[in-house]
């Protein structure tokens, strides 16, 4: 189905830059709730949106609209991706601090691609049907990408953190001239990082919680909640990464919206489910 969605879409991409009217018809349509799917269904965009949704007999194409015949298909609604990084390639190019391959694919030079070519991972995810999407970390110059493509109709949605709140930095993921963690110091320096994050526009902040052996649990603990309050203060959305249960439950603590990873480390218990 997420295929077929892309032939809809693709069927309608001019509609960003016009004002006609389009029908498409005769697909099977999925609208997302509960109730049995629509047979030769009849959906009118106008201007890019959609205007009505209903069975053949149900909705009156427009007079001059252009007419696309989807018989056979099926459309759903997008689907959406809570968990990506564009600064990322998902292979080891991009993260070198997993298996460091830099000698032939220098880490510098893959971030400047993903950074001039992000439309290669927007074809992939509308090809997959995923048409919004929530960048939870990276470089700064993430947080352009939605502004700059919400209008596009080759592109997803886009939310993005940029650069994480961090409770250590692996330094071989830092580039010289930029950066996409910043550590945790104390709740006045973490408090004055969330404010600029927000200044900056970032659509969240997202917290990297990590305990390094010869470091404080209760300590980081402190900071992660001097995160929360500081996020709840500026109305951004929290966003931990914790695959521990004790680190996930100081996260859910801390009022996390979003544990963009599973606990790893044993069973949860009933306190976190609660």
């Amino acid at each position: 189905m997420a295929a077929l969605l892309l032939a809809a879409s693709v069927a309608v991409a001019p509609l960003s830059a016009q004002t006609e009217s389009v029908a498409l018809v005769g697909a099977t349509v999925y609208d997302g709730g509960t109730g049995d799917p629509l047979e030769e269904a009849t959906i009118v965009l106008r201007d890019g949106h959609i205007v009505a949704v209903g069975g053949g007999d149900e909705v009156v194409v427009p007079d001059g609209a252009r007419v696309v015949d989807l018989s056979g298909s099926f459309v759903t609604p997008g689907l959406i991706d809570t968990h990506v990084h564009y600064s990322q390639t998902g292979w080891a190019d991009g993260r070198p601090d997993a298996c460091d391959v830099r000698e032939a694919y220098p880490y510098d030079q893959t971030i400047a691609d993903c950074e001039a070519h992000p439309e290669r991972f927007d074809r992939a995810f509308l090809r997959s049907g995923v048409t919004a999407v929530f960048d939870v970390g990276g470089y700064p110059w993430t947080r352009r990408l939605g502004a700059a493509r919400e209008d596009s109709s080759t592109a997803p949605h886009i939310a993005a953190a940029s650069p994480l709140l961090a409770t250590w930095v692996p330094a071989i993921l830092t580039l010289p001239d930029r950066a996409q963690f910043a550590l945790m110091r104390s709740a006045e320096q973490v408090a004055a990082t969330v404010r600029a994050h927000h200044a900056a526009g970032s659509d969240a902040i997202k917290v990297w919680f990590i305990v390094p052996r010869d470091a404080s649990f209760d300590e980081l603990s402190e900071l992660v909640l001097a995160a929360g309050r500081a996020a709840q203060q500026e109305h951004l959305p929290l966003l931990v990464h914790a695959t521990e249960l004790a680190t996930a439950k100081v996260a859910l603590q801390a009022g996390v919206h979003l544990l963009v990873h599973s606990v790893e480390d044993q069973p949860v218990d009933d306190e976190f489910v609660i």
